[in-house]
């Protein structure tokens, strides 16, 4: 009886400290996707088999060149520490959702894994997994940002994808400003003989409190020169969409916008666009 819970106890052990099997796929083309598929539904979770369905009925519609650079990616994503779940899953949803939802051609789908290749050798696990799940909400909802209680859904986009090295950005940032210093500083020499002290008489000062407030409209407002961030990591470049913003109770609508998003930030940056105000009480043509 001893000797058996010695044995018992040995194998408990010898479990126990076993090293985590590694996620292992089956790497040819023919097999992939299925391998994808089975992994993804072994643990009976609805939504992820759904996902491996898609990637598979995307994987047939690929060409040569998109599923080597995805079985690269998926191997290297592995050998960094990316779980099969969530990581590899929201990976795998985002190229199905973006053949399967969005149609993407051959080069587009490219340009999109190409952007991918950057962000896998650029950035933490942590910053990859917010990429992986932007994406597929970007294509699955065709949405700059989707919850329950806000929607940004994008209609007569057309959009290109692109990775703004961070360093670069920031180089090019300090440099114009740099450069904006230089050229707004004029230095003046000053003469003794230039300089005239003026004296003022009671009439001529003004008091603070009968001075104007000044009024800018909103259109005035909009016009003013705003700051944005520079660009920097994986973006899609909008060269026009239309955005219609909803919170369930009350949407807007804007037209021919162009801008970018920033997807590991999460952030819109906008460069112009239309709005009909009428929506928010204003009479047309009054802004």
């Amino acid at each position: 009886m001893r000797r058996i819970l010695v044995g018992i106890f040995l194998v408990i052990l010898g479990i126990s400290e076993s090293p985590a099997q590694e996620l292992k796929f089956d790497y040819s083309h023919a097999e992939f996707s299925a391998d994808v598929k089975e992994k993804l539904s072994l643990g009976g979770n609805p939504v992820s088999a759904t996902i491996g369905e898609s990637f598979a009925v995307a994987w047939n519609a690929f060409g040569i060149d998109a599923r080597n650079k995805i079985i690269k990616q998926t191997q290297e994503l592995i050998k960094s520490g990316h779980r099969l779940q969530p990581n590899l899953e929201s990976y795998f949803a985002g190229i199905a959702y973006a053949k399967n939802e969005e149609n993407l051609s051959d080069p587009e789908i490219i340009s999109f894994l190409n952007m991918t290749d950057r962000v896998i050798k650029n950035h933490e696990l942590s910053n990859e997994l917010k990429y992986f799940n932007r994406m597929k909400a970007f294509f699955e909802y065709r949405s700059l940002y989707h919850t329950d209680y806000l929607d940004m859904s994008i209609e007569n986009d057309q959009y290109r994808f692109v990775y703004v090295d961070p360093e670069a950005a920031l180089q090019e940032a300090v440099t114009e400003s740099a450069v904006e210093e230089d050229t707004a500083w004029v230095e003046e020499e000053w003469q003794e003989e230039e300089w005239v002290e003026e004296e003022w008489t009671e009439e001529e000062w003004v008091e603070e409190e009968n001075l104007e407030e000044e009024v800018l409209s909103i259109g005035e407002l909009l016009a003013e020169e705003v700051v944005t961030r520079p660009l920097a990591g994986p973006t899609i470049l909008f060269d026009n969409l239309d955005i219609s913003i909803n919170v369930g109770y009350d949407s807007i609508r804007l037209e021919k916008v162009r801008g970018s998003l920033l997807i590991i930030d999460d952030v819109f940056v906008g460069t112009s666009a239309r709005i009909d105000w009428q929506t928010a009480g204003f009479e047309k043509g009054e802004i």
